[in-house]
């Protein structure tokens, strides 16, 4: 079934993928962990096709790509924003960036608090994973329930955060 899948749809992905700045190992990767997502779905009996199969893989494929190109993009602009730190030295830049440091430290921490399967939601959510990938990694049948969770999820972390004290000094300190 692979080399079935490999010799009629893998040429269609190493297209997509090279004519979006993609290389060539971009495709086999999302190719193998397309793979094991149909796998899984087959496995677990949840392999239900309302299109044709590649459509199916096409939209599985765009949307993995899309993904891998975000987060490129987070770390490409994670990485520059730390060299403009290194290079601006002064006392803005360094108030700044332990703001960011604190509302960080402090999202991790209430994220640790809510309960087994918020907490799992909500980090896949901070990672940048569609709703769908969530479902998919979590094994949950239904995208609607995962999109209500992670909605409460984020409504009790939000209302937890906003209630913290160190937050509200950062906002404080953000609009002097």
């Amino acid at each position: 079934m692979i080399e079935y899948l490999y010799d009629n749809y893998y040429p269609a992905l190493r297209r997509m993928v090279l004519h979006n700045s993609g290389r060539d190992d971009d495709a086999w990767d999302i190719f193998q962990d397309t793979i094991l997502i149909i796998f899984e779905k087959i496995r677990n009996d949840e392999l239900q096709l309302k299109c044709a199969f590649s459509t199916y893989l096409y939209a599985i494929w765009k949307n993995k790509w899309l993904k891998t190109l975000e987060r490129r993009r987070f770390e490409y602009h994670k990485n520059r924003s730390y060299d403009f730190q290194l290079v601006e030295e002064n006392q803005e830049s360094i108030e700044v960036n332990t703001d960011k440091e604190e509302q960080y430290l402090l999202v991790r921490e209430y994220v640790e608090k809510l309960d087994e399967r918020c907490r799992k939601i909500m980090k896949l959510h901070l990672k940048d994973y569609s709703n769908q990938e969530i479902c998919d990694l979590l094994n949950i049948s239904q995208y609607d329930l995962v999109r209500k969770k992670k909605h409460r999820c984020k409504e009790k972390l939000l209302q937890w955060i906003k209630s913290d004290k160190r937050y509200q000094a950062i906002m404080k300190n953000k609009k002097k």
